[in-house]
């Protein structure tokens, strides 16, 4: 199976949300920078990780994404928004 462009951002992000876990929320400028994503196009694969009830968001100075569950309970083959084929809508 070939992944998107977008899957793999997302794959990205939730690794980086993985490794600092323990730190709470992070920011989406963080996570870009962190990651070499392009940081508008980061805003909706969070977005759209969010309505998956993969992520949560925490509003705030001290805000941005962070994992719903801790990363060892996180199961990729789950979710389709991150692994849906290319070219499939």
């Amino acid at each position: 199976m070939k992944i998107s462009q977008k899957g793999l951002y997302a794959l990205q992000a939730m690794m980086a949300l993985a490794r600092k876990y323990e730190q709470g929320a992070i920011k989406i400028r963080d996570i870009a920078s962190e990651e070499d994503l392009p940081e508008k196009f980061l805003e909706l694969i969070l977005l759209e990780l969010k309505n998956a009830r993969i992520v949560d968001s925490v509003r705030g100075a001290k805000g941005g994404y962070q994992l719903r569950r801790p990363p060892s309970q996180v199961r990729l083959s789950r979710r389709r928004p991150i692994a849906k084929p290319s070219g499939a809508g």
